[in-house]
């Protein structure tokens, strides 16, 4: 199983607070740099989606042929 390697939670779970694979639901970036600085809401953020088992990004590399 893929366990998120900084907040180790297992596929299907959120990320814990804090965690640096994260991203912001709102923009996209790194959610511990983006602190919700971007306009980030309750709404979008309860919007979000729990730890996938893959990095940020390798699904769509995957799905285009980049991985």
């Amino acid at each position: 199983m893929n366990y998120c390697h900084d907040c180790a939670v297992k596929p299907s779970e959120f990320h814990k607070d804090g965690c640096d694979v994260e991203r912001c639901p709102n923009c996209g970036n790194q959610m511990l740099m983006c602190g919700g600085d971007c306009g980030l809401t309750d709404e979008i953020w309860n919007k979000r989606k729990p730890w996938t088992g893959t990095w940020p990004g390798q699904e769509e590399a995957i799905e285009y042929g980049f991985y």
